[in-house]
């Protein structure tokens, strides 16, 4: 009984200590496969794939600064991760798990996908779903 005590104890420790999220307490469902994730931080949000693994930066390559979503399409203004890379809105688009952009605001806004789209803060959007 001990040993198995003990044990638990060791894997518990373990898991604690691990970066890893065994409950999912950091990552909330969007639409379709994808999910909001949190970093530990408190203020970093990144846009992830269920199931997928990545290097940092998620299915956009980069942190969600805004975003809104409908069951087809999620549209995030990202900040990149690579400075080499552009900043800007990328369109995911659910259904064919496809990305697209970066476009600026002005293109953003002639996009269909963002026709009617509320957009919000990462935070906003964190507390919403």
């Amino acid at each position: 009984m001990k040993r198995s005590l003990v044990l638990y104890v060791i894997m518990l420790a373990l898991l604690v200590g691990c970066d890893q999220d065994p409950f999912g307490f950091n990552e909330k469902e969007i639409s379709g496969n994808y999910l909001l994730e949190i970093w530990e931080d408190g203020s970093t949000y990144y846009i992830i794939e269920k199931g997928v693994e990545r290097d940092g930066g998620g299915v956009i390559d980069g942190t969600v600064l805004e975003i809104g979503w409908s069951e087809d399409f999620i549209i995030a203004k990202r900040y990149a991760n690579f400075r080499g890379d552009l900043d800007g809105w990328m369109i995911v688009d659910v259904r064919r798990e496809a990305v697209e952009g970066p476009f600026t605001d002005e293109a953003i806004k002639t996009k269909s996908q963002a026709q009617g789209m509320d957009f919000m803060s990462a935070q906003e959007a964190w507390e919403k779903l």
